[in-house]
């Protein structure tokens, strides 16, 4: 009997680095997730130098926070196969959250079930 993959668990896989490194150019994908890995590590040493709870989405001075770098392929890779998953927080940070490779910022949301 086949498996038959979720749209959630086709969605991970296709939107994946390993997926995507296997695919593009060679060092293009490495580049990319080592600069993210980079915004990751200079926003959590801000966020310890300035003693700040969250550091990301809206802050307790009302401004917004980076949470993630996603190169538009990917974008485009989520809206067609889950329309509106941007804009849905609990969509939007459960696929995150399976792919801490795109986040620029460690999180924790209510939203993630």
């Amino acid at each position: 009997m086949a498996h038959v993959l979720t749209w959630t668990q086709h969605l991970d896989e296709v939107t994946s680095a390993d997926f995507l490194r296997d695919r593009l150019a060679p060092g293009r994908v490495d580049g990319l997730v080592e600069a993210i890995s980079d915004i990751r590590a200079a926003n959590e040493e801000a966020r310890r130098i300035a003693n700040v709870k969250t550091a990301h989405g809206l802050s307790e001075s009302k401004t917004w926070m980076w949470v993630a770098c996603i190169p538009q392929g990917v974008v485009e890779a989520l809206e067609a196969v889950e329309p509106g998953i941007m804009q849905n927080q609990r969509k939007f940070y459960r696929w995150l959250r399976v792919h801490p490779e795109w986040q620029t910022a460690k999180y924790q949301s209510a939203c993630i079930g």
